[in-house]
């Protein structure tokens, strides 16, 4: 459990905000949950001082994109909460803002719902195939409106572990090569757990 979470009142849990490598906060990104599964139950407690929608409580945390690599990430996940004796939460996230979208406001307006359909019924299928390899394990996921580096940045003030791919496609493609895995490694309060994909793998 990471030490920044760590109060004079034990019966409250409040999560530290973000901060950039040299110490100063990070500002967090504008992020919605669109969409969610069952959460399994019962739950750990939550943070006073963070919103429900992103309110892990101390779970274990996976982004997980549209590759296929994205069942073999999120099974290496489901061991570590395992052994943490966590739920695990399968996150995905996509820009699906208008402005991300601009100047194609009808592209904008026709696409939503197919992106939207293929991330949850990837979502689903991970989290069947997580439950079928681990009957015990809690598990549930979450569909976000944001950028996978800010969701997963700040999933990481709530959550025990967050875990990565090495690669990907979709909302969480280059996740180590770019920006979006100097963010999230930056700015992540919890540990982060970063899988190789089989591509990577040696």
């Amino acid at each position: 459990i990471p030490e920044k979470w760590e109060t004079p009142d034990p019966t409250k849990l409040l999560a530290p905000r973000q901060e950039q490598p040299g110490g100063e906060d990070a500002e967090a990104e504008p992020t919605q949950l669109l969409t969610e599964s069952t959460p399994p139950k019962p739950r750990g407690p939550g943070f006073q001082n963070v919103d429900e929608e992103m309110n892990f409580r101390q779970e274990v945390v996976v982004g997980v994109d549209l590759s296929d690599d994205a069942e073999r990430v999120a099974l290496v996940a489901a061991h570590i909460a395992e052994l943490f004796g966590r739920p695990l939460t399968l996150v995905a996230a996509a820009s699906l803002n208008a402005d991300a979208w601009y100047p194609n406001p009808v592209e904008y307006n026709a696409q939503i719902p197919t992106v939207r359909q293929r991330y949850t019924d990837h979502l689903a299928h991970v989290a069947q195939r997580v439950s079928a390899e681990h009957p015990e394990l809690g598990v549930h996921w979450q569909f976000f409106d944001g950028s996978p580096a800010g969701v997963l940045s700040e999933a990481s003030r709530t959550a025990s572990v967050v875990a990565l791919g090495t690669r990907g496609h979709g909302g969480f493609a280059g996740l180590l090569l770019g920006s979006v895995s100097q963010a999230v490694l930056n700015r992540s309060v919890s540990p982060v757990l970063v899988v190789p994909t089989l591509k990577n793998a040696g």
